[in-house]
């Protein structure tokens, strides 16, 4: 089916040009082999089939013919790669000899398994790489670096079980409009979907890694679903991404990175995962945000990472938030509701920059109501930065979400400064993580423990709990 459509592409493209179309097939019975089968009129061919073994001395002459000739399309569905099962048609971005390149259509070899760095980068002609998936004998299929990079490719459509996207690999793809059949693993490196503003169609990128910088950064995705993200690095993750929803699943990211939802002006719907307790600088910054409910387990919120959200109706703190630092109100002049579960207030930072001092919420809409816990009114009327709303309301947030009760016996963290205590009625395993996952202590505690620590943020298995906690 693929190769009848790979011939009636050959035609349409002849039937549009002056030229009569010329198809030519070639076969090989070893690798190296096509120096001796191609000869100076394969330089005038639109369309080669080649079937057989092939290497890369093979790659290099189709590379040629790609350059100096006039060949559009290039199928190679039935050959197979002799040596490292990559399709490494290298091009230099740099070289001027990729803008002669006319290369429209490409089949891969069924047992091709990645596309080398640079391979078609630049080469503006190409709308259309093809992979037959259903062959899943290699689970593993990877865009090398800047691969794809700046084509007019319009669909990715390789089923592998893991996909993993190089650095750059689709960068400035201009024209690309969705990609399908991921697999069960998605790799994500940095910008390699960087400016890829006709993005729209995609399945949900399930079980993803992303490593580097921004991976949707320019993307016109509608919705980003990530169900199952257990690494993240880096920052810029969708700054100035088009899409009106974003979602993570339950777990697997602590922090949420500077600039990571940077100017997503269109952004409507945000969900972030429970495993996150830091918010970083700049991080939700000028979105298009009304509503926005932050996960239980958030400790702290650095200064300026909210910012300059001018459509900001509404926001949801959770009771576990410790700190909120200056700057995060600023220009929230549609606030009407701000709802804080905490029932001891958040430390608000006050700026130590300026002459004109400003702190967590100046510059948000002063006559927005502020509810907060039972019993708790008169704690957030003398907090400072708190203290700024002037109305103030208690709310019943067991109405709208009941907390399951905790047993009796169950192990206790609490910290001061510089120390995390720990306490259990009976013998309980402990360990203590960094941010980056590495153990600081472990142990078992049977009565009491006193864990000393610089001030930061901390992970701990205690007994069968996971906690994040603060330590000042």
């Amino acid at each position: 089916m693929r190769l009848k459509l790979f011939l009636i592409l050959s035609l349409i493209i002849g039937c549009l040009s002056s030229q009569a179309v010329t198809i030519k097939e070639v076969k090989t019975t070893s690798s190296g082999q096509l120096a001796h089968l191609i000869d100076e009129s394969y330089y005038s061919v639109d369309s080669l089939i080649v079937s057989g073994p092939i290497d890369n001395t093979d790659m290099s002459l189709l590379k040629s013919l790609t350059q100096k000739g006039r060949l559009t399309g290039l199928n190679l569905k039935n050959s197979s790669i002799a040596t490292n099962k990559g399709f490494w048609f290298t091009n230099n971005p740099q070289s001027p000899d990729s803008l002669q390149v006319k290369l429209k259509y490409v089949y891969l070899p069924d047992n091709c398994d990645h596309i080398g760095d640079f391979a078609f980068a630049n080469v503006k002609s190409l709308v259309g790489i093809f992979k037959d998936h259903t062959n899943r004998s290699y689970p593993q299929f990877y865009f090398s670096i800047g691969s794809l990079k700046n084509t007019s490719i319009k669909t990715i459509d390789f089923g592998a079980e893991e996909l993993v996207f190089q650095a750059f690999s689709l960068q400035d793809a201009e024209e690309l409009e969705s990609i399908n059949g991921l697999g069960t693993r998605t790799y994500i490196e940095s910008e390699a979907l960087y400016n890829t503003p006709n993005l729209k169609a995609s399945a949900p990128f399930d079980l993803m890694l992303l490593l580097g910088d921004r991976y949707f950064s320019h993307s016109s995705l509608d919705e980003i679903i990530l169900p199952n993200v257990h690494h993240v690095l880096g920052d810029a993750w969708f700054e100035f991404s088009k899409a009106k929803k974003i979602a993570f699943g339950s777990g697997g990211i602590l922090s949420v990175p500077s600039r990571a939802f940077f100017g997503c002006d269109n952004l409507k719907s945000l969900t972030l995962p429970k495993s996150v307790c830091i918010l970083k600088q700049d991080c939700l910054n000028q979105t298009g945000l009304e509503v926005l409910t932050l996960p239980e387990g958030l400790i702290e919120i650095e200064s300026n990472a909210m910012g300059w959200n001018i459509f900001l109706r509404e926001v949801v703190f959770p009771s576990t938030l410790e700190r909120i630092g200056y700057g995060n109100g600023r220009f929230w002049d549609a606030l009407e509701k701000i709802y804080v579960k905490a029932q001891t207030p958040p430390e608000c930072i006050f700026s130590d920059i300026d002459s004109d001092p400003y702190h967590s919420f100046t510059g948000a809409n002063e006559t927005a109501t502020l509810y907060v816990p039972k019993g708790t009114l008169e704690a957030y009327r003398a907090a400072p930065g708190w203290n700024y709303f002037s109305k103030i309301e208690e709310f019943d947030f067991s109405d709208v979400e009941q907390v399951k009760a905790l047993p009796a016996n169950r192990p206790v963290v609490s910290t001061g400064k510089g120390f995390m205590y720990l306490e259990s009625p009976h013998p309980a395993p402990f360990t203590v993580f960094d941010m980056d996952g590495h153990t600081i202590q472990s142990g078992t505690v049977d009565g009491t423990l006193e864990v000393t620590l610089p001030a930061g943020i901390y992970l701990i298995n205690f007994g069968e709990d996971t906690q994040k906690v603060l330590v000042k």
